[in-house]
């Protein structure tokens, strides 16, 4: 096939038959169409679900290849060509139907399976049933019958989930900041609360530490006072001695000048006498 050809039919697939809104970053229409295979395998092999349902086993974890690539993952070419024939001719409703019947030709080993096990068979194992047969598998997919209307109403179903989901999600994100706004009140509170016991002990530490400033400070006053007093009692002493010693010289200073004066009258007596006699 020319490379002109092989892109005008990737074009189709991706406008035509919707292909491209699997590819989006949310993948939103993937994600329908894994709804909707969730539902027919209720509707056409409930036992399967519920096995699958038992073991922890989701869509996405073995169909969103089979949609992503149109089954060509792991299949034959051959396969893929008659796979994609099928689909230009019937629409993408055909991979559901595909699916089925690869899901219900792998009944018997599927519901003998533990979660470890499914993974592994599912992605890789199941086209082993078929021994080099594979084209049957389109044969088996055409006897399966699905409904516009169950596939219209599950597509409604997804809506709804899916708003519910949106909802869901949004109150979640609000508690979750409500939660985070508590969280950092309350710790503002244990902080705000550590800070008054810490003012407190503080508070209640200062009458000690004034006490404690003011015992200090008399105590210096009162070795200051004594001191000075020890100070004030030797220098009274010393007054008292130079007192004495003032009052001792006055006394010989008197006595001196009564000597004085006696030997003063004593010599004017002398020279008197001295005179007479001449």
């Amino acid at each position: 096939m020319p490379e002109e050809e092989a892109f005008g039919i990737l074009v189709q697939l991706l406008k035509k038959y919707d292909i491209r809104e699997q590819f989006t970053p949310q993948m939103d229409l993937l994600l329908l169409r894994l709804y909707q295979f969730d539902g027919l395998l209720h509707d056409h092999l409930p036992h399967i679900h519920r096995h699958f349902n038992e073991q922890g086993i989701r869509s996405n974890m073995y169909a969103s290849q089979w949609f992503l690539t149109l089954f060509a993952y792991k299949f034959p070419l051959e396969m893929v060509y008659r796979i994609y024939d099928t689909l230009f001719a019937e629409g993408v409703n055909c991979l559901f139907r595909i699916g089925l019947a690869l899901l219900a030709k792998n009944q018997a080993n599927i519901l003998s399976l533990d979660f470890d096990h499914l993974v592994t068979y599912l992605k890789d194992d199941m086209l082993a049933v078929y021994n080099d047969n594979v084209l049957d598998l389109l044969h088996e997919a055409r006897k399966m019958t699905i409904h516009k209307k169950r596939l219209e109403k599950l597509s409604k179903d997804f809506q709804i989930e899916n708003t519910k989901a949106d909802n869901e999600a949004c109150i979640i994100a609000k508690l979750t900041l409500k939660r985070k706004e508590l969280i950092r009140v309350h710790d503002e509170n244990d902080a705000l609360q550590q800070k008054t016991k810490e003012l407190k002990q503080v508070i209640e530490r200062i009458p000690g530490t004034i006490e404690s400033s003011v015992q200090s400070d008399m105590h210096q006053l009162c070795e200051k006072n004594q001191t000075l007093t020890h100070q004030n009692a030797r220098l009274q002493d010393q007054v008292a001695d130079m007192e004495s010693m003032l009052i001792e010289i006055k006394l010989k200073y008197a006595h001196s000048e009564s000597e004085r004066e006696v030997l003063k009258q004593r010599l004017t007596e002398l020279k008197k006498w001295m005179n007479s006699t001449l």
